[in-house]
Parts: C-alpha cells; structure tokens; sequence
C-alpha cells in the first residue's frame, strides 16, 4: 500500500499524468482494502479458538490459510501494479 501511495505522490510532485497518479492511488486503496479483507477472513476463524487473545498478529498459519484465493490474487495483483508504478514514478 505505502509504494502505492509514494507513487501516487511522486507523480503529483513531478506534475506527472493525472492518470498515473490516479492508477497509483487506486494500487494503494486496493492493496489496503484486499489487506484488510484478508485480516478480517483469518480473524473471523481465529475467534472460534479458545486461547485467541484478539492481538492483531494472533493468527495461526492455518486460519491464514483459509483466506479465500481470489482476495489473495486480487491482493498479489495490487502489490505488483503498486510496485510497477512506482518504478515509473522513478524512471519518469
């Protein structure tokens, strides 16, 4: 989400393409959005345990399993659109 939002900046700060900046910003929004889906799919299993504790990393490898494999594609592609501009945003 950060390298998003960096790139997002960048593009402002160079008076770059408002399209760019707009692809960024949207990369971060939706990295941080499928992040969270994420969270809240591996805390909800997390809760049926007797000894979860509610801290935000109590979460065991098989209720990160559990997260359904389109939230996590769909997160693995806003990382690397997030990451490719931001590598614009660098080249330009």
């Amino acid at each position: 989400m950060l390298m998003g939002a960096i790139a997002a900046w960048v593009f402002c700060e160079k008076d770059q393409s408002v399209v760019l900046m707009t692809v960024s910003a949207i990369a971060a929004i939706g990295c941080l959005w499928t992040w969270r889906a994420c969270h809240r799919y591996a805390a909800n299993l997390a809760q049926r345990r007797h000894d979860y504790t509610g801290e935000f990393y109590d979460i065991t490898v098989a209720e990160a399993d559990a997260i359904p494999d389109w939230i996590a594609s769909v997160n693995f592609c806003f990382s690397v659109l997030s990451l490719t501009m931001l590598i614009i945003a660098i080249k330009i």
